[in-house]
């Protein structure tokens, strides 16, 4: 199966009005929170990364 989209996610940020981005942020902080609380399970380098990757998205979003 393959799904094709015609809008790319700069497109998505441009529809997006500023209530649902605020809520897209603050869904991302609270993972980030939730990834500092994982530490001693994943350890302090998939933290970090996991980390980068979510701060990634969200500023990919955000533009």
């Amino acid at each position: 199966m393959h799904v094709v989209s015609r809008y790319t996610a700069a497109d998505a940020a441009g529809i997006i009005e500023p209530r649902g981005r605020a809520i897209a942020l603050s869904v991302a902080f609270a993972a980030g929170v939730l990834l500092l609380n994982m530490v001693p399970v994943i350890g302090v380098t998939g933290t970090l990364s996991l980390l980068t990757a979510l701060s990634a998205a969200c500023g990919a979003q955000c533009r």
